[in-house]
């Protein structure tokens, strides 16, 4: 694995996403442990160990500090439970939560190591050190970390097979080799175990895609959107899969629930005019850039997208008006000279037309 093709991003482990620049330019896989793993629910104390209630309030608390960016404070929070219980290996495990959201790589494993002392059979503990190994591997260049992350990853399977969470990690590494069939055994897997996870069928859906096999990768779209229906990524993701192959209708209803969630965002009414300019439906794209041109006068592109619905309506002057607008507000962009030749041409105006066909060119140069 080079840094060239793969990379490891995100604000922290539990998002932190194996990239292949082969399969999206952005990012790939999210490998992911939640405040609802299983080692960390209401459980039975042990002598010497914090209650199941006092480790749900300590988890519920962490999460408020997290939200309000007070690392000393959810550190201080936790140190102190664990100097009440020092062989509690939950409170070092979420110690390394803590670590890991405030961007201490170091600090998590070393909790992480010590939660292992405490429980030498606490899988969920390796899952999280074997993510942490493999993005201490992307930062340093370290192979002997992802050797380390590799033999975590199988101490994890070996404690328990049935680990949905470790399959799909598992999914995500095997991505980033390019293995992509051993990563769809992967999600199948973790599938298998838990049919419950949007994030598990998202995974997978990009693994379909890497295959060339979209219809499927909609299909886990679909059913991600039926598990998390307040998940607005899934909504956007699903948008472009059925935009992708051609699927108006179903495009549309996807982009329309995203809407929904996040009704002032522009960027996302940009997306629902350009699919409606895409499959001709002029009349509905000009209606979203009417709205974004009233918020956003000085954007250039908004006009020429508007220009061109204009154009498919055959209402040839009032995309004649946009344009001039978009070569005024920009007028180093070849594009504005070169579609409004167009127009030109079709208003039966060849001097004008060839005047802004030169000049397109000239800017091209």
């Amino acid at each position: 694995m080079t840094k060239a093709k793969y990379n490891l991003v995100s604000k922290n482990w539990r998002q932190k996403i194996l990239v292949s620049r082969l399969i999206l330019p952005v990012c790939f896989l999210a490998a992911c442990l939640m405040f609802g793993s299983p080692s960390l629910k209401a459980q039975p104390a042990s002598p010497g160990k914090m209650s199941s209630e006092g480790l749900v309030r300590l988890r519920k608390t962490c999460k408020i500090l997290f939200a309000q960016k007070d690392k000393a404070g959810a550190e201080k929070l936790v140190a102190a439970e664990i100097k009440k219980f020092p062989n509690d290996a939950r409170l070092y495990y979420q110690m390394a939560l803590v670590k890991e959201e405030f961007r201490d790589p170091y600090g998590a494993m070393s909790a992480l190591d010590k939660a292992i002392e405490c429980s030498p059979n606490y899988a969920e503990a390796y899952l999280l050190r074997a993510k942490g190994n493999f993005l201490l591997y992307e930062l340093t260049d370290e192979q002997e970390r992802e050797r380390r992350g590799v033999k975590d990853l199988e101490k994890v399977f070996s404690i328990n097979p049935k680990m949905a969470e470790a399959y799909d990690y598992l999914g995500a590494y095997y991505a980033s080799k390019d293995k992509m069939n051993e990563a769809l055994n992967s999600f199948n897997k973790a599938i298998s175990i838990n049919s419950k996870s949007a994030e598990f069928y998202k995974h997978r859906a990009l693994v379909y895609n890497q295959l060339e096999r979209p219809r499927d990768a909609l299909q886990d779209l679909t059913k991600a959107t039926e598990l998390d229906p307040l998940e607005y990524g899934l909504w956007m993701k699903l948008a472009e899969q059925a935009n992708a192959l051609g699927m108006y209708s179903q495009a549309m209803q996807a982009i329309n629930k995203a809407t929904l969630l996040r009704p002032n965002n522009f960027d996302l009414i940009q997306r629902r005019a350009t699919i409606n300019l895409k499959f001709h439906y002029y009349t509905e794209a000009i209606q979203d850039l009417d709205k974004l041109i009233k918020v956003s006068a000085q954007d250039d592109d908004l006009y020429r997208m508007r220009a061109q619905a204009y154009i498919g309506l055959k209402q040839y002057k009032n995309a004649l008006n946009d344009q001039n607008q978009a070569a005024k507000l920009n007028p180093t962009s070849f594009s504005n000279f070169a579609e409004r030749a167009k127009t030109y041409r079709l208003l039966g105006d060849e001097k004008k037309a060839k005047q802004d066909e030169n000049r397109s060119l000239s800017l091209q140069k």
